[in-house]
């Protein structure tokens, strides 16, 4: 998890991960590492009884069952398990790409279809703000046009934190595992005598893609924007950035298979495109670090900082807990590590005495 952090968020000091909140960006790349579950998303993990509510969920979550059972029947399983509607985000992210596409003149604009690339921009590149489209994302503008009791689904930590900011309460936003748990039993469950088989008509084919320039995975996104803020994208158009391969398809939330097949499983429903919200509340820079709040402090601390960096052995190998020997300079000088943490530097000193 260290080293496929992006923002080098994560640290594995005196036996268990700590999460640096003002440097994450709430994507799913850790939760993706970790081999032992350590990591994951704060939401519901059981289906609460559905009533008859709806359920707004990205479409990720209905290609996640292989391709013999297609999303037309997931969702036919949704409704035999009670909920009265079942509504997936694709006609929102339909509506923001061509809402955007069609605002994109010269210059790139960032269809804001990812709430942790939206973080991203607002971590590591505050200079891109005002690039960014001004609407909520899928899942939330979903969300806001939903029932009031509705449940929502979220496949990323990031997309949690959108719909709380916003207002939603926490319990009724579910993580994909107790749809999937729930899913699973009703799937597999013989039918009644003389029902119907769960089955519902082949959704129409997706339609025509937007202008936009699709960008995948958070390497290449962190690329495109480090090209972008040094002025060497000539890209004029859109620019459709999802943390996760194929978006949401390979959030590391959903079970490990290929994104690709899990997209290309999906047809959109074709439903009529709202259009789309804009946000309330502005874009603005998330504040970094602070040292300390004595200026004098701070700056004191950052020379040592520096002092620890040039001694360590610049490995970067995360044996220590840190993803950088930077980082565990920082984490010394901040007492989150002790200074013995470089088991280079202690073997180093062994042999030296």
């Amino acid at each position: 998890c260290l080293t496929a952090c992006p923002t080098q968020a994560l640290r594995v000091h005196r036996g268990g991960p700590l999460v640096l909140a003002h440097l994450c960006i709430e994507c799913t790349a850790c939760v993706a590492a970790c081999p032992t579950g350590a990591l994951g998303l704060e939401a519901a993990a059981a289906l609460p009884p559905p009533a008859a509510r709806a359920l707004v969920l990205p479409p990720a979550v209905l290609a996640q069952f292989g391709s013999a059972i297609p999303p037309a029947g997931v969702v036919a399983a949704l409704r035999a398990l009670g909920f009265g509607e079942v509504r997936t985000t694709g006609a929102w992210e339909r509506a923001q790409a061509e809402a955007t596409a069609a605002a994109a003149s010269s210059a790139p604009l960032l269809a804001a279809l990812c709430p942790a690339v939206v973080s991203l921009v607002e971590t590591r590149f505050p200079s891109l703000l005002e690039a960014l489209a001004p609407y909520l994302t899928p899942l939330e503008a979903a969300a806001v046009d939903a029932p009031a009791d509705a449940l929502i689904v979220c496949v990323c930590p990031a997309q949690r934190s959108a719909l709380v900011a916003l207002g939603l309460a926490p319990e009724r936003l579910l993580a994909p595992q107790a749809l999937r748990d729930a899913l699973l039993a009703e799937l597999h469950a013989p039918p009644p005598a003389g029902a119907a088989p769960l089955a519902a008509p082949v959704p129409a084919p997706a339609p025509a893609a937007t202008a936009g320039l699709p960008v995948h995975g958070l390497a290449a996104v962190r690329r495109t924007l480090e090209e972008l803020e040094d002025g060497q994208l000539t890209f004029g158009g859109a620019l459709e950035l999802w943390a996760c391969p194929y978006g949401c398809f390979g959030s590391g939330l959903l079970p490990a298979a290929n994104p690709a097949v899990a997209a290309a499983r999906w047809r959109d429903d074709a439903a009529a495109a709202p259009a789309p919200r804009r946000r309330a509340v502005p874009y603005s820079a998330r504040p970094g670090l602070r040292l300390d709040p004595d200026m004098a402090a701070a700056v004191a601390k950052l020379r040592r900082i520096d002092e620890l960096t040039r001694a360590l052995p610049g490995r970067d190998c995360g044996q220590c807990g840190a993803p950088t020997c930077r980082a565990l300079a920082e984490d010394v000088v901040l007492e989150r590590a002790p200074a013995s943490a470089c088991a280079h530097q202690a073997a180093a000193a062994e042999r030296s005495a």
